[in-house]
C-alpha cells in the first residue's frame, strides 16, 4: 500500500462524502430505491449511531490529505443488530416515499447477499473518480480483510453491479469468487 494513502474512520463530518461515494457506489440503484432525495436520506443515516449506515462502520481512505473514498461494512451480528433500526430510520426519512418504495426494498433484501455467522460484509465502496488507479480502492478492501481476519471472521461478502466490470476485475484480483448472480427487475 502507498505510503500516501491512509485509512481511518469516518466520523459525522464526513456525511457529504459518504452520501456522494454511496451514488458513486451504485449510480443507478440507489435514486430508484430511495427516491430523488437518496443523498439527503444517506447524510441523516450516516450520522445517527446504531444503524447499518452509520459512520461507525466506515472507513475512509486519505490520500495525499483529502478523502478519496470509503467503504461500508460490518459483520454478520451488527447486521441483525442494527437490522431493524435501520430499517425504521429509513422509514423515518423517507416518510410516504417508503410506502410507494416497499415492494423495491423487498425486492432488493432478497437479492442482496445473505450472511451467515462468521461473514463480513461489504456493503458498499467507492473512490471518487480523480483518485482511481492509485490502489485506493485495494487498499480501502484490504483494510477490511485485516479487521476481519483480526475479528475472527470466515469470510468476506459483497455484492456488485454486473455492468461494473472495474470492480468486478478488481474483487476477482484479490480473490474474490462468485457466488451467485441475481437480477432485480425494479421498476415492474
Amino acid at each position: 500500500m502507498s505510503t500516501e494513502i491512509f485509512i481511518d474512520k469516518a466520523n459525522p463530518e464526513d456525511a457529504e462524502d459518504f452520501a456522494n461515494i454511496m451514488e458513486i457506489s451504485a449510480p443507478q440503484l440507489f435514486p430508484e430505491v430511495f427516491g430523488p432525495s437518496f443523498k439527503s436520506i444517506f447524510k441523516s443515516l450516516f450520522i445517527n449511531k446504531n444503524n447499518l449506515f452509520s459512520f461507525e462502520n466506515v472507513n475512509k481512505a486519505m490520500f495525499k490529505g483529502n478523502l478519496a473514498g470509503m467503504i461500508l461494512a460490518y459483520d454478520h451480528k451488527m447486521k441483525k443488530r442494527e437490522g431493524w433500526r435501520t430499517v425504521k430510520l429509513i422509514i423515518k426519512y423517507m416518510g410516504f416515499e417508503f410506502c410507494k418504495r416497499f415492494l423495491i426494498f423487498m425486492k432488493l433484501n432478497q437479492a442482496i447477499a445473505s450472511l451467515l455467522p462468521g461473514d463480513y460484509y461489504i456493503s458498499n465502496i467507492g473512490v471518487y473518480p480523480e483518485y482511481r488507479n492509485k490502489g485506493i480502492g485495494t487498499a480501502l478492501l484490504l483494510h477490511i480483510e485485516k479487521e476481519a481476519i483480526k475479528a475472527g471472521i470466515k469470510r468476506l461478502v459483497l455484492d456488485v453491479e454486473l455492468y461494473n466490470t472495474k470492480a468486478i476485475k478488481l474483487y476477482e484480483k484479490l480473490g474474490f469468487m462468485k457466488e451467485s448472480e441475481s437480477t432485480i427487475n425494479i421498476n415492474n
